[in-house]
């Protein structure tokens, strides 16, 4: 029996429902579902690589700006009193580690690295100090190998200083030069 449009009883036909295509079904595929894991974890990757980058960045701009920065405040100070130095026989002691010598004003002043501070007679001017040399160079420019001759230093003619900072990781080295004002000019 055959009804209306093909339909038998109000149902269609079987043939006629095998031939058409089966209704498409909402939703992913694996493949699909896989590809958008993958493209995730892709970008997931540089970002986390991107903030990696950022923090090691911020954590050397910070050591930069805190303790390189401290330190480079003391070694101008350094510099700036080893300037003041009153005469040639003012210097006391001139080590490779420790300078000692009288300023024009009277003050006697002492440099030289107690554990990891650099100090200043009893005063740490910085820490994180992993090293402090002293080089000391006559007129020619030659390096004088004991300074302090019979308890004057006669020969010194520049000071150069280095200062080595290192927290973690994380190391500088300053590196400065002084010809202190009052030494004679002339030989």
């Amino acid at each position: 029996m055959s009804g209306v449009n093909g339909k038998t009883n109000g149902l269609p036909r079987l043939s006629s429902y095998l031939m058409k295509k089966p209704l498409s079904l909402t939703g992913f595929t694996l493949i699909e579902i896989v590809m958008v894991i993958v493209v995730v974890g892709v970008i997931s990757a540089a970002v986390i690589g991107l903030l990696t980058v950022s923090v090691d960045i911020w954590d050397f701009l910070s050591f930069r700006e805190g303790e390189v920065s401290e330190a480079r405040i003391a070694l101008q100070r350094m510099i700036r009193e080893t300037h003041q130095i009153a005469t040639v026989r003012s210097v006391i002691e001139a080590l490779p580690t420790a300078l000692a010598f009288d300023t024009v004003a009277g003050e006697r002043v002492r440099y030289w690295v107690s554990g990891d501070s650099l100090m200043r007679n009893n005063y740490a001017m910085t820490d994180n100090v992993n090293s402090l040399t002293l080089s000391y160079f006559d007129r020619s420019g030659n390096l004088i190998g004991n300074p302090v001759d019979g308890g004057a230093a006669t020969d010194i003619w520049r000071i150069k200083v280095e200062l080595i900072i290192v927290k973690g990781a994380k190391r500088e080295t300053l590196i400065a030069g002084v010809h202190p004002r009052n030494f004679p000019r002339r030989l």
